[in-house]
Formats: C-alpha cells, sequence, structure tokens
C-alpha cells in the first residue's frame, strides 16, 4: 500500500505557512482547523473588508466539493457560509466561517464551479489567494471561492490633450481640448451606455454628455470651469436596470482630473494696529482706529489688485475700499458696525481674468474678525404688584386689576438706562404700554382681550452707549407672564 504520510505532512507544513500569512494585516490572527484528512485541501480561511456588507452584485466562484451560501445575519448584513462536501466549515469549535469580507478563499486542487446569488449592493471582486511560504506576499489561485462580478467594470481610461496622451504632471490650459475615451466590458456581453459629468471642487456642475452608447468625450478647457479640484466623471451601465453606483453613475465609475494652469497669489501677512500700536487680539471700542496692511505676491509675478469689505455677522454690509491697488485701509470703529460677529474681509486677485473664488472675492480672500467691547445692562429683579399686593407666580389675574411692574436694572459702566413695555398675546405684539423713556416701572389694567393663553409683559432696557445689541428691545429683554381670566 502507498505511504500517504508524507503527502498528509507537506499538506499540513503548507497549511501551516499561509494561514498566517494569507490573513490580513489588520485583523487579529484566528487559529483556523485544519481539515488536512482530505489532499484536495490546502487552507480555510478568509480575508476581512472594512466593508458592513457581505453582498455584491457577483457570482461566488467555488472549488469542487465546496459550495456556498448567502444568507441575513442577525445583523441584517448578508453572511456567506462555506461547506465542504455538505458540512459547514468553521474557522474554530463553535463558530462558523462567515466574515464581512473583501476576499474569501477556500484554497484546493480542484476545479472551480460558479454558484450564482444575484443582485445585491457591494462590488467584492476578489481572487482566492495563496501564500509563498514564508514571504507573507499573496498572489492569485485559481482554486478556492471567490467572486466574480456581474455588472460592467471599467478596464481603461484614454485622456488626450489636442490629440497627444496626456502624461500624469501636465496641466490643462483654457482652450485645449481634452479627449476622453473609456473601455468597459460586460461579464455578460449586454450593451453598455456612457455619461461625462464637470465637477468644480467636488461640486457636479453640468452634463457633458448624457447617456449614450458613445463611450468618447470632447471638452474644450474653459476659464470658467477652472478650480483648485476640476474633474471629469465617468460612468458605465448596463441595460439590466440594476444601478451598482446608483442612477447618477450607473453600474460603474471613474473620475478623470483636470489639472489647470492657472497663477493662484497668496496672502503672506496682515499686519494691524490699533490707534498706532501693534494689534494684540485686544478688543475694540467705539472709535477706535484700525489699520490693516497686506502683503501678497503672485508666482507669476502678476499685478494684483485688492478690497476690504466689512461683514456684520456672517452677511456682507458694505465695500470699505474697491477692487484696486491699494494694500491698507484704515477704519474708524462706528456704532453702527458692532454686531456678535463683525469682521473686514480682504480680497486679492491677480489679472488673469481667473477668479478662482468668483468675480466679488478673487482668487483668495483672508478674513479679519473685529472683537467687540459689550457694555451692557442687566436686570437684577422684576416685581410684579396685582391691586398693589405682590403676585405669586401662576395665580390667576382677573380682568380689571391694575397690574404694576417695576424693573431694576444696572450698568457695568454706569450708563444711564432707559426702559421700554410692550404688551404680547400669544406670542405676538399687541401694543406699546409705555415707550423708551427713563422710568423703570408700568402700570396696566387688565383687559378681557389678555384672557387667552399667552399673555406677557414684554420690557427691553438700554443704555446710551448707541450700541442696541438687541436691536427693538435695546441691550436685553425681559418679559414677565400675565395669567388673566
Amino acid at each position: 500500500m502507498r505511504d500517504r504520510r508524507p503527502l498528509r505532512l507537506a499538506a499540513r507544513r503548507l497549511a501551516l505557512r499561509a494561514r498566517y500569512s494569507a490573513l490580513s494585516a489588520t485583523e487579529s490572527r484566528r487559529q483556523y482547523r485544519y481539515l488536512g484528512r482530505d489532499r484536495d485541501i490546502d487552507l480555510v480561511g478568509f480575508i476581512p473588508s472594512a466593508q458592513d456588507d457581505v453582498g455584491a452584485d457577483s457570482d461566488i466562484l467555488c472549488s469542487k466539493k465546496f459550495s456556498a451560501e448567502v444568507k441575513t445575519g442577525a445583523s441584517g448584513k448578508k453572511e456567506v457560509f462555506i461547506y465542504y462536501n455538505g458540512v459547514r466549515i468553521r474557522s474554530e469549535p463553535g463558530s462558523e466561517l462567515t466574515h464581512s469580507f473583501n476576499q474569501l478563499f477556500l484554497l484546493s486542487r480542484a476545479n472551480s464551479q460558479t454558484l450564482p446569488i444575484g443582485k445585491t449592493q457591494i462590488d467584492l471582486e476578489a481572487f482566492p489567494w495563496t501564500s509563498h511560504a514564508g514571504s507573507g506576499e499573496a498572489e492569485p489561485s485559481p482554486y478556492g471561492c471567490t467572486r466574480q462580478a456581474k455588472h460592467p467594470t471599467i478596464s481603461a481610461i484614454e485622456v488626450l490633450v489636442n490629440g497627444v496622451p496626456k502624461t500624469a504632471a501636465q496641466l490643462i490650459d483654457v482652450g485645449d481640448t481634452v479627449s476622453i475615451t473609456v473601455s468597459a466590458q460586460d461579464p455578460q456581453s449586454r450593451p453598455l451606455e456612457y455619461i461625462f459629468r464637470l465637477y468644480k471642487n467636488g461640486t457636479y456642475e453640468r452634463d457633458l454628455a448624457y447617456w449614450s452608447t458613445t463611450n468618447t468625450v470632447d471638452y474644450v478647457a474653459s476659464a470658467s470651469d477652472i478650480s483648485t479640484g476640476t474633474s471629469i466623471g465617468i460612468g458605465v451601465r448596463n441595460n439590466d436596470s440594476v444601478d451598482f453606483e446608483g442612477a447618477f453613475y450607473g453600474d460603474a465609475k471613474y473620475s478623470v482630473p483636470l489639472p489647470f494652469s492657472v497663477s493662484i497669489p497668496s496672502i503672506s501677512t496682515i499686519t494691524a494696529e490699533v490707534n498706532g500700536t501693534a494689534y494684540t487680539d485686544q478688543d475694540l471700542s467705539v472709535g477706535d482706529q484700525l489699520s490693516l496692511s497686506v502683503s501678497a505676491s503672485d508666482p507669476e509675478s502678476r499685478p494684483l489688485e485688492y478690497t476690504f469689505r466689512l461683514y456684520k455677522n456672517g452677511t456682507y454690509d458694505r465695500t470699505l475700499v474697491p477692487w484696486g491697488t491699494t494694500t491698507s485701509y484704515l477704519y474708524t470703529v462706528a456704532s453702527e458696525d458692532v454686531s456678535s460677529a463683525s469682521s473686514i474681509y480682504v480680497a486679492v486677485r491677480n489679472d488673469d481674468g481667473i477668479d478662482l473664488l468668483g468675480s466679488f472675492d478673487g482668487d483668495v480672500v483672508f478674513q479679519f474678525n473685529l472683537p467687540f467691547v459689550y457694555k451692557m445692562p442687566t436686570i437684577i429683579s422684576s416685581t410684579l404688584l396685582v391691586d398693589g399686593v405682590e403676585h405669586t407666580p401662576g395665580a390667576p389675574i382677573l380682568i380689571g386689576s391694575v397690574v404694576t411692574l417695576n424693573i431694576q436694572a444696572s450698568d457695568p459702566s454706569s450708563s444711564n438706562l432707559e426702559y421700554v413695555f410692550r404688551i404680547s398675546r400669544n406670542g405676538t405684539l399687541a401694543g406699546e404700554l409705555q415707550a423708551w423713556s427713563s422710568s423703570n416701572e408700568v402700570s396696566y389694567v387688565a383687559a378681557t382681550e389678555d384672557a387667552v393663553a399667552d399673555t406677557s409683559i414684554m420690557v427691553g432696557v438700554r443704555n446710551d452707549d448707541g450700541l442696541d445689541l438687541d436691536g427693538f428691545y435695546g441691550d436685553l429683554q425681559h418679559s414677565v407672564s400675565l395669567p388673566v381670566e
């Protein structure tokens, strides 16, 4: 009888050498159960993936004596179970050989057969892998279980600039003709359609060629398309009505970057002084003089222009200096410019006619924030009397009762304070009880129309610095509820 021990030992040695090196370096290595009694098996294992779902628009290819079954696990994700001679293979006692994976392999010395699993969601074009003993490297093997894509794939992209193949470092000039040809295949030889779309800074701009059987497009570079991230997106789809990459790109997609040749100026320094002294992040007060000077350069030494603009609460307010060669501006802080988020924008552009940020902001922008000093009063107390008696919060107030509200407030700068009192019903302003004045008290007779769900006296307080931080209500507002019935 022939001695089979050398064959078994060789198979065991191969399995031991391969089982660690074949696993993903980012996955903790596992001990796999070795099925060495049958010489057809070299190794059982899998390579995990960052993908969350094992589903694929693909077929599973398995070698002789192996089979695969796709199931939905407890988490709702698809998993693949592998069987050998009808017996489910386990990675270790008590656990199944399943995973959300990118490459599943079962190595054997038998021929492969196809087990279709149909359309799903993630493209997993994998090969079974075997390992060079001791090297840790992997190479495709014709044996085992793997996947075969069922949707079309892009095999090559040809890019020409003015009829000549584009080099990796080549830049695109305005007026250049960029020609793109796509080579794609469908595993079932179904007819294919193509789409070409233009992107600027990662955002869809427009279609260059809509879905058709034409696999080429010619694009003439335009100054209006220049950005720091212009590209042409390509989509390919077959006619099975199942778009693997979604309806926007069909079954397969690819992006061709268009690195334009453009000179972009840069701002090197912004110098700031307050009242003739170097700015040190201090707060600004009304009347302060802020001097801003900008230094900028262009890589092609093109002449530059500058503009200065004021923004309040993130919204453009007015232009301080229009486009020109002036590189500095002296700004005097005005009360009407004070807000919680005021800033001066400095924009720079060169003379190439290509404004990367648009005609309003030119090529580059710097934002200088204006931290204003706020002199805000505070309310110390509010007292509500009903017919001369202090009101208990929540207690009903009868129609016809005389309501008196007294407000005590203070200001950190000891400024003079003014008050306004208004009546509000169900969140809508119903009238003014007392206009702005130095009087901090108002009396009011509860009316029939006050017997609604929400009646309140609204109080506004302001100091005399001319900065009404709360607008309609001065520097701050306060409300007192009137439960009239």
